[in-house]
C-alpha cells in the first residue's frame, strides 16, 4: 500500500506539474552544475526498481497498475543482492560481486554463473555493476540536459535523448483515472518520447526513467543494518571461477 501511494504521488506530479518537453526545450534551462551526471549508489544502500509498460505509450500508473517487474537491490560495498519479482509472480535471486554474478533459480540446485566476458551477447539479465548501479542511463550527456523539474518532491535535472537544439517530440500517455479528480474522471499527460531521465539534482541518483513505452521508478530505502555476505555456495562458485579466470590469464609456462 505504501508503494502504491508513493507511485500515485508521482502520477499526480506527472499530471499536474509534468514537464512539457517543447516548452523545456525552447526555454533556457538553468545552468547544469559540474560533476557526474549520475552517481553510484552509496556503499550501504537499498532501492526498489518498479517497471510498467503499455502498448499505447508511457502510461501514468494508478491503483490498478500491474507491474512488469520489480527489483529490490541491496548494496554492501562491492556486493549487491537482487530480489526480482516478475509480473507473473516468478521470483529470482541474484548475488553480484564485481563483474561476477550468480542467479538462484527456483528448482535449480546450482546457481547460474555469469560475468562480463562470459555472459551471452545481449543478455538482458546481466548488469555490469563495475560500470554503474543503474543500467539504462548510459545515454545521458550534458548536451541532453533540458531543464529542472520536481518529481516526487525531489528537485531533478532532466535529460532527453534529443539535444537542446532539437526539441523532443511529445506523445500523449494513455488516459488514467486521477486520484485527485475523483471517481470516473480521466486525465491525459503529455510526456516526451524517447529516453527521458529524471535524476535528483542534489544526490545525482535516479528518480524516474522513461524509455519508449516503459516507465521505471526508483525508490531509495533505509538499508539493512547488517552487512551483506555471500552465501557459502555462491562464495565457493565465485572463488572457483576467479581462480579459473586467473589461470586462463596467466602466461604460458616453459617447455
Amino acid at each position: 500500500m505504501r508503494l502504491i501511494c508513493t507511485i500515485l504521488g508521482a502520477a499526480i506530479l506527472l499530471h499536474a506539474g509534468g514537464l512539457d518537453a517543447q516548452t523545456a526545450a525552447q526555454a533556457t534551462p538553468p545552468p547544469l552544475a559540474p560533476g557526474p551526471l549520475l552517481n553510484f549508489a552509496p556503499a550501504s544502500s537499498q532501492w526498489l526498481v518498479s517497471m510498467t509498460s503499455g502498448s499505447n505509450g508511457p502510461a501514468i500508473p494508478n491503483a490498478q497498475t500491474k507491474y512488469d517487474e520489480r527489483v529490490l537491490v541491496t548494496k554492501s560495498g562491492d556486493i549487491r543482492y537482487e530480489i526480482t519479482e516478475k509480473g507473473d509472480g516468478e521470483k529470482l535471486q541474484k548475488w553480484c560481486q564485481g563483474a561476477m554474478q550468480a542467479t538462484v533459480v527456483p528448482g535449480v540446485s546450482d546457481p547460474m554463473f555469469a560475468t562480463s566476458g562470459a555472459s551471452p551477447r545481449g543478455n538482458a539479465g546481466y548488469t555490469d555493476y563495475t560500470k554503474t548501479d543503474f543500467p539504462g542511463f548510459e545515454w545521458i550527456r550534458r548536451k541532453n540536459y533540458i531543464g529542472v523539474q520536481s518529481m516526487e518532491g525531489v528537485p531533478c535535472i532532466v535529460f532527453n535523448e534529443h539535444s537542446q537544439d532539437q526539441p523532443p517530440s511529445t506523445a500523449t500517455a494513455a488516459a488514467s483515472p486521477s486520484p485527485a479528480a475523483g471517481p470516473g474522471a480521466a486525465t491525459a499527460t503529455t510526456l516526451p518520447t524517447g529516453n527521458t531521465a529524471y535524476i535528483s539534482a542534489e544526490g545525482r541518483l535516479p528518480v524516474l526513467l522513461v524509455t519508449d513505452n516503459t516507465v521505471t521508478f526508483y525508490q531509495f530505502r533505509t538499508p539493512p543494518a547488517t552487512i551483506l555476505t555471500l552465501p557459502p555456495a555462491v562464495a565457493e562458485l565465485f572463488a572457483e571461477q576467479e581462480a579459473r579466470l586467473h589461470q586462463l590469464a596467466a602466461p604460458a609456462g616453459g617447455p
